[in-house]
């Protein structure tokens, strides 16, 4: 399990899950009384030549969830 944030104050938004996420986004709209995201992140993140840390995640098929906390 994986959860991978970046950023330190703010809203949280969800940028990439990773397959078989259900239950991690359940469990997120569950406890979030607004929770935020968009899949166009995600898309935006395939485009760039570099990896992050959810990248070996990803890769690895491993469920997990990657937030970014930012003000607005």
């Amino acid at each position: 399990m994986n959860f991978e944030g970046s950023g330190s104050t703010g809203l949280s938004l969800v940028l990439r899950t990773s397959g078989l996420n259900g239950n991690f986004i359940k469990a997120f709209q569950a406890e979030i009384d607004y929770p935020r995201g968009a899949s166009l992140i995600n898309e935006i993140f395939k485009r760039m030549p570099n990896d992050t840390d959810f990248s070996v995640v990803q890769h690895a098929n491993t469920p997990g969830i990657d937030f970014a906390f930012a003000s607005p």
